[in-house]
């Protein structure tokens, strides 16, 4: 495989020169003082960059990789990917479009373009791009969890529970997965079920005021007000400015408000 080619290749040459690589960064910004045509490395740096958080840096790098060869369609990929963290998601939607323009059976591409237009409300044409990515990788647990939550926004509850369970059984610790099963079944009437999800979401993302909010919903429907009171309490020690807990907290002390009669 040529990828792994190059890899065994830059370890050895790392390995003969390790006084000036001593980091991955090193290595990628050494190759380009020697050949600054490199568009592998210019890639390279980039995935590099961006896991270091470093974004605009990274776009620079598979800028420069796409434009030195335009038909590499991980550095377009690329792109789309940076760009969408940046918040330019029009532009981010135009190189996924691009992407798969050279490679239609670009899984993720299809799954990050789907990802986009669910945010925008346009549901079919997502959930189309969703179930092309599952064709293409059936194991991607975020196509299948997303597809879940647009199958359910259109009303076809049965089948988005299919696609999060499926999800689930992929990665059980996938924690936005249990939160929106736990969705689905509260919009069945499913309290008992969707406790079971909202507390698994509680368990995994501890930090996180969204799963404590939801958590204490169940607990609130089930009239189990003291419980419901502490995960909303927690919410907001999480999140002094989550609206949601503290509207919900005005919802049970109303309920514990005795009767004047």
């Amino acid at each position: 495989m040529g990828g792994g080619a190059i890899i065994c290749a830059l370890a050895i040459l790392a390995n003969q020169r390790a006084w000036l690589f001593r980091d991955a960064e090193s290595l990628w910004r050494d190759a380009l003082g020697r050949n600054p045509d490199a568009w592998l490395a210019h890639n390279n740096l980039g995935v590099l960059l961006e896991g270091q958080g470093r974004h605009h840096a990274a776009l620079a790098e598979y800028e420069a990789a796409q434009r030195l060869e335009p038909e590499f369609t991980e550095s377009v990929f690329n792109v789309g990917v940076v760009l969408g963290r940046l918040g330019r998601t029009d532009e981010a939607m135009a190189r996924y479009q691009e992407a798969l323009l050279l490679k239609p059976d670009y899984a993720v591409a299809h799954t990050n373009l789907a990802s986009i237009l669910q945010a925008r409300g346009h549901f079919e044409e997502a959930i189309g791009h969703y179930r092309q990515a599952l064709r293409l990788r059936p194991g991607l647990v975020e196509a299948h969890c997303n597809l879940g939550l647009a199958l359910a926004t259109q009303g076809d509850l049965p089948q988005a529970i299919g696609e999060l369970q499926e999800a689930l059984r992929l990665n059980p610790d996938f924690t936005a997965a249990h939160t929106n099963l736990g969705s689905v079944y509260l919009r069945q009437g499913r309290d008992a079920d969707a406790l079971t999800e909202f507390a698994a979401a509680v368990r995994l993302a501890p930090a996180t005021a969204l799963t404590h909010d939801n958590l204490g919903l169940v607990l609130l429907r089930l009239r189990r007000l003291p419980e419901a009171v502490t995960q909303f309490q927690e919410a907001l020690r999480l999140d002094p400015g989550d609206a949601t807990a503290k509207s919900r907290l005005v919802g049970v002390n109303a309920l514990n408000k005795p009767d004047p009669h």
